[in-house]
């Protein structure tokens, strides 16, 4: 599993008013992120950062600010309280002209096509699996029954009526 830690707000300012939060990468995260940038390299043209291995890992929250919003902003972040939370990363996308080409679930262990990345059905599912990993009944590193882990619950089921006579209440 890919650990990070969210360690505050940064901005490059050089850039077109970038505003983001820091992230502490764990080894594995530093890792994965350089192997998936030469694996890539060979299919594609990357930007000029992902051929670095030293990367300023960030997750950004707005970018191309006109100067008056960028600096209102950093002034804000700058007396802000810096967040500091631990994260685990479940999914990777692949992004071409800002749409998800495919994303890999690192819970799932499985490559998602566009419309299964973008499905709440498997998001929940995903979060089932997280929800297991934290108690420590699930390790992503083996092959588990993944079934008996992920609750299917028909749509069906959710209505209250319909719900009662399938369960037998």
């Amino acid at each position: 599993m890919c650990k990070f830690t969210i360690d505050g707000f940064g901005y490059f300012e050089n850039e077109t008013g970038v505003i983001f939060i820091n992230i502490k990468p764990n080894e594995n995260l530093k890792t994965f992120r350089w192997t998936l940038a030469q694996t890539l390299a060979n299919h594609c043209k990357l930007r000029e950062f992902d051929y670095k291995q030293d990367f300023k890992f960030h997750a950004t929250l707005a970018m191309n600010l006109k100067d008056h919003d960028f600096y209102k902003i950093k002034k804000y972040i700058d007396d802000a309280k810096e967040p500091q939370y631990k994260q685990v990363l479940i999914r990777a996308t692949i992004l071409k002209n800002s749409r998800i080409l495919c994303e890999y679930d690192f819970l799932q262990r499985r490559l998602l096509n566009r419309s299964e990345a973008l499905s709440r059905r498997e998001l929940t599912k995903t979060f089932q699996l997280l929800e297991e990993f934290f108690k420590g009944n699930y390790n992503p590193n083996e092959k588990p029954a993944l079934k008996k882990i992920i609750k299917q619950e028909s749509w069906l089921s959710k209505i209250p009526f319909i719900g009662k006579l399938f369960s037998g209440r």
